[in-house]
């Protein structure tokens, strides 16, 4: 592979990676030896720990919205806590993924994965079942 196309990269990629910098920039000063990772680790960390919070906050507002019948069917059901909007991905603006276990028994909700230029933005999964909760990796 030439270094040229090292340099060239995907017209969304790059603005995609233009709006996480821009957005966690004013925390890079607080990040510790700045000089020792590229800005787009550094924003890829802050992107990670959003969707880790993106992710609590929306189990919470499903989890507040149990019924005798278990869990919401569908997502959707608890927009009316976020002004009717639910929350997307940090890393793309994606929809996060809902799924409704065992006739409502549990459910599991995750952020896909992503890149942002060479940075890959890992998967991060809950799942509650049966007084069981997991994150998975």
């Amino acid at each position: 592979r030439r270094s040229s196309d090292l340099c060239h990269r995907s017209p969304e990629s790059i603005r995609q990676g233009e709006r996480v910098f821009a957005k966690y920039q004013p925390k890079l000063l607080e990040s510790g030896d700045t000089h020792a990772r590229n800005p787009a680790e550094i924003a890829a960390l802050f992107a990670v720990h959003d969707a880790e919070l993106t992710l609590t906050r929306l189990i919470l507002a499903i989890s507040a919205a149990r019924t005798d019948e278990g869990f919401p069917t569908e997502v959707e059901d608890v927009s009316d806590r976020f002004g009717g909007q639910l929350p997307r991905s940090p890393y793309d603006g994606t929809a996060l993924v809902y799924e409704r276990l065992e006739g409502g028994k549990g459910f599991s909700l995750h952020v896909q994965e992503a890149n942002v230029g060479d940075v890959a933005l890992p998967r991060i999964k809950f799942k509650h079942l049966s007084g069981k909760e997991e994150v998975v990796p």
